[in-house]
């Protein structure tokens, strides 16, 4: 018995599977560290260190030395990024050296030269032992340098050997009036210098507060000033976990 060609199943060929190409493997991105994934590994840090007890800033004056160098470093740059911005721009603009500004180890180093050669050639003129030549190069340097004149009144040069140095360190002193007198006063800090000043003070107080370190620093030193003091204690790690800057609060400020 013989089929029909009608009743026939049609044969399906089978399906060929298309593959998708596939994407070269390029350059993957590295993610950059949200703030708060940095302070998440922090603390997974700090956990490893057997510090439970210990808050992340309380760790800046640890016996770590790989977190103090990371704290430090960020409390140093946060300081220089905002301390001296007034003082900079001012002096650039008018392009001198105010005397009650914190300057550069530049610009104390300028002082200190002039400063020295001043005094070392007016003792030698004074007692007449200058040639000519001398005195008449003495003279021109006094005209280019008029600024040395009130920097004779203004500073005080030291040079001090400190234990266990071999050379000298010069020590710039701020002449002070007291009592219609003048006296050899508080030392003169430059801006390279006083993050590790400030630091040293502000440590010392057990971190109480701006208040408490700028009296310390300022019976030392004379030109660390209020706003520098306030600047280093807005960036201390510590500080800021003791007394957290919170946003300004949105919406009534009263209960209605």
């Amino acid at each position: 018995m013989t089929a029909n060609n009608n009743d026939t199943l049609p044969i399906k060929s089978p399906r060929k599977s298309i593959k998708s190409p596939r994407k070269s493997p390029g350059k993957r991105k590295t993610p950059q560290p949200s703030p708060q994934t940095e302070t998440t590994d922090l603390a997974k840090v700090c956990v490893s260190h057997d510090t439970s007890k210990a808050t992340l800033p309380e760790l800046l004056y640890g016996d770590d030395p790989s977190l103090q160098e990371y704290y430090l470093s960020r409390h140093r740059k946060a300081y220089f990024d905002h301390a001296f911005i007034e003082e900079t721009k001012t002096i650039q603009e008018s392009g001198k050296l105010d005397n009650r500004s914190t300057k550069t180890k530049q610009d104390l180093q300028h002082i200190v030269d002039v400063v020295t050669h001043w005094n070392t050639t007016a003792k030698y003129e004074k007692d007449g032992s200058l040639l000519p030549k001398e005195l008449k190069e003495f003279r021109e340097f006094k005209k280019n340098n008029k600024a040395g004149f009130k920097w004779r009144q203004y500073y005080n040069i030291e040079k001090i050997l400190l234990p266990g140095d071999n050379e000298e360190t010069i020590v710039i002193r701020r002449m002070e009036v007291k009592n219609k007198q003048k006296y050899v006063g508080r030392i003169i800090v430059s801006q390279e210098d006083s993050f590790d000043r400030i630091q040293e003070h502000h440590r010392m107080s057990g971190h109480l507060g701006a208040e408490s370190t700028y009296n310390n620093c300022n019976l030392k030193y004379f030109n660390i000033t209020q706003a520098m003091v306030r600047t280093f204690c807005k960036t201390c790690p510590t500080c800021l976990e003791k007394n957290p800057i919170l946003p300004p609060h949105v919406g009534a400020q009263k209960v209605i």
